[in-house]
């Protein structure tokens, strides 16, 4: 089993945007998502030294931020599977081949008490 730990995801709500072009619709990578790629795969780098997967694969994810305050009404709302779409593409060619391969996921939310956001990702190969 091989662990890497990353600083920071991106919505996927804040991921792609769509403009128009010749009268089709366009779409392409925020600012913000160009910033956490670039900053997400020097992470992976430096932590996965090795040639990207070719196998099944099974995936664990703890998502590590702050999802609830003291009160009630001001509990951000977060969907679990919001990180997902950018992780995964972003692991892709590095981690591995193709996030096709990824035959089962598992996506954990942990609340802490600051504003420090931490991933943690457990990939093995599926068997």
């Amino acid at each position: 089993m091989a662990k890497i730990v990353l600083s920071r995801t991106i919505s996927n709500n804040r991921l792609l945007d769509v403009t128009c072009k010749n009268g089709y619709p366009l779409q392409y990578y925020t600012r913000e998502a160009k910033e956490y790629i670039d900053i997400t795969r020097k992470e992976l780098k430096r932590q996965w030294r090795k040639e990207p997967l070719k196998c099944r694969l099974k995936i664990s994810i703890e998502w590590h931020k702050r999802f609830v305050n003291k009160s009630n009404e001001n509990d951000k709302r977060i969907d679990i599977d919001n990180p997902l779409k950018g992780l995964l593409n972003v692991m892709t060619g590095i981690v591995f081949v193709d996030d096709s391969q990824v035959w089962e996921l598992k996506i954990k939310k942990i609340n802490v008490k600051n504003d420090t956001e931490k991933v943690v990702v457990r990939i093995r190969e599926k068997k």
